[in-house]
């Protein structure tokens, strides 16, 4: 922390003449998600992707035009599609042109190069390895992308329509259930599709109207047939679940770090239902058990939060009408947030349609339904998947019980003595990971010391009250 504060008072000083770079994988972006991190003060975020088209079109011609080589038509655009633009497989696969040509004595300069000698050097398996040597790099970063990236092949292969149109996060979840259940069951909605959005920056996803596809068709070869794609995928080798720092576990104090109350939803969560980018309507499902009801005032008190300086967060009784829901010029984005209470499946539904219509820039809305609302949540939910429609314009976030780190890091700002890995998920196995239970749990435990065993007993005994979390 102190050497970001040094290295931005470097920058203010020198009139910004002086720069920093600061360069990281898929973590980084996970925790820019997290509240008062060092790096926001460096500016915001540059995702690193593919060449532009013109610039890797260059990258092709202009060094080999210095060795002596010209492209016949169509050439170059066929290298830039199979190497997705990416200026490490550019080069490599024009390595792999000089090499095959220099075999050939050279008559005429310069010497031309054909869509046949590409075929030739991208037949040789050598140079395919060395491609699919950094496409699995790509996907060791987490063991879940490979089980994605391998799910959505095998059903391009088998299944024209996902091939074309992709399958929706929910739909990748339910097929990656069945190669790795421990990986993918436990995932909310919306970890299953904040793991998607991180494939589509790694360009190996494509997003559209809420669905994704492989980027390219050259990914699907680069993965193998179809039997490949199978054997990969039985193939549990290397799943282990990583243990990384990021936002999909940690929760806002409500109030001091030291005090009891945590926010309903994880900063990870929090961003989704804040940021600019993103769907003009955003739903949060879930009970009183995980606090649903704080759900509203959290997100008035993260409007006067300095992490939050350009949202303003409006209330409402009832669902609003689309006029109703308009954008403030005072700040980058107007947050509108109601209870949708008294009222059921079909009418919400509609009135979502009209909301999206009439939706503008820089104005979303949250809606939040409670356990009142409960039988409403699947059709609900089935009848806005399957509107063509609004896809891609409605997100959803299920306020879910707590896991293990989630536990880790409330244990430390509590400063409650258990570090053990055992320890924590034996509070998981007495409380459930339901927050109201993991309160009173804390409750019990500051007036035993803090510790575990005398603490967790009135739990597992049925403590007075707890029956009415599940009502």
């Amino acid at each position: 922390m102190h050497d970001v504060i040094a290295m931005r008072e470097l920058m203010r000083r020198s009139e910004a003449q002086l720069k920093f770079v600061l360069a990281g994988l898929h973590s980084v972006q996970r925790f820019l998600h997290l509240p008062n991190q060092p790096f926001a003060q460096l500016g915001k975020p540059i995702p690193i992707g593919p060449l532009h088209w013109e610039s890797a079109e260059r990258l092709v011609t202009e060094p080999m035009r210095a060795l002596g080589f010209e492209f016949e038509d169509y050439v170059v655009d066929r290298i830039l599609t199979l190497t997705s633009r990416h200026p490490s497989l550019i080069q490599h696969v024009c390595r792999a042109l000089v090499d095959h040509l220099s075999r050939r004595p050279r008559r005429t300069v310069p010497l031309t190069v054909s869509l046949a000698d590409l075929d030739a050097v991208y037949e040789d398996q050598g140079l395919r390895r060395e491609i699919r040597k950094r496409f699995d790099w790509t996907l060791d970063l987490d063991p879940r992308y490979r089980v994605l990236a391998y799910t959505l092949a095998f059903e391009s292969r088998t299944n024209e329509s996902a091939r074309i149109k992709g399958l929706s996060a929910v739909e990748l979840q339910t097929e990656s259930i069945r190669w790795w259940p421990e990986g993918f069951s436990n995932l909310s909605r919306d970890q299953i599709t904040t793991l998607c959005d991180e494939m589509v920056e790694l360009r190996v996803f494509y997003a559209a109207d809420g669905r994704y596809r492989l980027w390219s068709p050259n990914v699907l070869e680069l993965l193998g047939t179809g039997a490949e794609i199978e054997e990969r995928l039985l193939n549990d080798g290397g799943r282990e679940r990583t243990s990384t720092i990021d936002a999909g576990s940690d929760r806002r104090p409500v109030g001091l770090p030291s005090e009891l109350s945590r926010s309903p939803f994880t900063y990870e969560e929090e961003n989704r239902l804040l940021a600019a980018a993103g769907p003009p309507i955003r739903l949060v499902f879930g009970t009183s058990a995980v606090h649903v009801d704080r759900v509203i005032s959290g997100l008035v008190s993260l409007s006067r939060s300095p992490d939050w300086p350009d949202v303003l967060v409006k209330e409402h009784r009832q669902v609003p009408r689309p006029r109703e829901v308009a954008a403030d010029a005072s700040v980058e984005l107007t947050v509108h947030v109601c209870a949708a209470s008294g009222v059921d499946a079909d009418w919400l539904y509609r009135r979502i349609g009209k909301l999206v219509e009439g939706s503008q820039s820089g104005s979303v809305l949250v809606i939040v339904l409670d356990e009142r609302t409960l039988s409403d949540w699947e059709p609900l939910l089935a009848e806005l998947t399957l509107d063509e429609a609004l896809s891609g314009s409605v997100r959803d976030v299920q306020l879910r019980q707590w896991d293990v780190e989630s536990v880790r890091f409330w244990l430390d700002d509590m400063q409650m003595p258990t570090t053990s890995p055992d320890e924590r998920a034996a509070i998981i196995a007495t409380t459930g990971g339901w927050p109201i239970l993991l309160e009173r749990f804390i409750q019990v435990s500051r007036g035993n010391a803090l510790q575990l065993t005398p603490s967790a007993m009135p739990i597992r005994a049925g403590m007075p009250g707890c029956s009415r979390a599940w009502a």
